[in-house]
């Protein structure tokens, strides 16, 4: 099966599914016009006003094609061509969905992206609905889709700093989840308040760490008696010398060597991703016969600062953080803000650092911008001084 859009006249996107010798074309009620659109990439450019909402409609609407089709396939139903059309118009029009309050409906929102989404997203929608539902019970007052307004984005704002004393990264986010219903509500034909299309999506670039080579060593040559921490150790290391997301570097498995190199399919992108075995990474799925242990995120979390603390990584850091809207600087050890993701801004770090060519290494990390790849390189005071005398030998 092949998904592909159009643009056809008076600007509208054209869906044009191939299947089994069929073909199926239909318009969304989507529009563009033809120098803002990227045939390649099959979206509305970047610069495009109103591209973001397009795009995700757009992916909204890929999504339903592809469950209606292999939802047939595993029933050894073959659609017709109109059948499979008045599925995905059916869908579309959300005849079912538009009748729902703003509660229910996010719930059915997170029911129907169980299958698409990562559970972290998943949890993170449900975090936001409670959040919804606490800060309207705190202003005693009913959630209705009316009040979705400029006013509520005010309120919530406030609500977020001053009473649960949030980060302004942590209310952004709420934000960015409450804009993917809304604009899914409207995909469905609710007649909604379109101010949340103005809502602010605040993102503040938050202080993380990178280990340099030398730290990295002395993790992996650390003598560790208890089962629990060496596990950790290992994967962390795996995830320092490959780059890829805990999600990730935990499920490589012997199929997933090529050559001299990893292959694996991403979780987070469904993109397949090839990176380096570095012969720590190799020595370590070879001692676990490429079966590694099942660690949970929150317990790794929890292992790798002590493993950092034992391992002596104890630089005092000075990072900038919020107390609700307020920005407050605290200093702490370095292996008190050590976590997995960590290892992925350690990659990118240690390579850079070696002069790796940015793309090179963008290849791995998965990064299109590289002025997002570059808030992943993280340089100490030492690590900078050495890369400028570097360069001017």
């Amino acid at each position: 099966m092949t998904i592909k859009y159009y643009i056809v006249k008076n600007r509208n996107i054209l869906l044009n599914v191939s299947y089994e010798g069929k073909r199926i074309q239909t318009t969304l009620g989507l529009l563009c016009n033809k120098k803002n659109w990227n045939q390649n990439k099959q979206r509305v450019k970047s610069s495009s006003t109103d591209s973001m909402h397009t795009n995700k409609m757009l992916d909204y609407i890929e999504s339903i094609v592809k469950e209606i089709y292999y939802e047939s396939k595993s029933k050894g139903v073959s659609l017709s061509s109109s059948e499979f059309k008045n599925e995905i118009q059916s869908k579309l029009n959300g005849k079912e969905d538009n009748k729902l309050d703003f509660v229910s409906f996010f719930e059915l929102f997170i029911e129907k992206s169980i299958n698409t989404k990562s559970k972290t997203t998943i949890s993170d929608y449900k975090y936001t609905l409670e959040s919804i539902k606490d800060y309207f019970k705190f202003k005693k007052r009913v959630i209705s889709w009316d009040k979705l307004n400029n006013d509520f984005y005010d309120g919530y704002m406030d609500y977020q700093y001053n009473q649960k004393r949030n980060s302004p990264n942590t209310f952004g986010k709420r934000i960015k989840n409450l804009k993917a219903v809304m604009n899914y509500a409207l995909l469905t034909g609710l007649e909604i308040n379109e101010d949340f299309k103005k809502f602010k999506v605040i993102e503040i670039e938050s202080d993380q760490i990178a280990l340099n080579e030398e730290e990295v060593n002395r993790i992996y040559d650390l003598k560790l008696e208890n089962k629990s921490l060496e596990d950790s150790r290992n994967l962390f290391i795996i995830g320092c010398r490959t780059g890829l997301r805990f999600s990730d570097f935990t499920r490589i498995k012997k199929q997933n060597i090529i050559d001299k190199g990893i292959k694996i399919k991403s979780i987070k992108t469904k993109d397949f991703v090839i990176t380096t075995l570095h012969p720590q990474t190799k020595s370590i799925l070879e001692n676990y016969d490429y079966l590694l242990p099942n660690i949970s995120s929150q317990q790794f979390n929890k292992n790798i600062k002590i493993i950092c603390e034992k391992a002596e990584i104890n630089d005092l850091i000075t990072i900038d953080t919020y107390l609700g809207n307020q920005k407050i600087q605290l200093e702490k050890k370095k292996y008190e803000l050590v976590v997995a993701h960590t290892s992925r801004r350690t990659f990118a770090t240690i390579l850079y650092l070696k002069k790796v060519p940015i793309n090179f290494i963008m290849k791995v990390t998965g990064h299109k911008k590289e002025s997002t790849f570059l808030k992943y390189i993280k340089l100490g005071n030492k690590d900078a001084l050495e890369y400028l005398n570097d360069v001017f030998k």
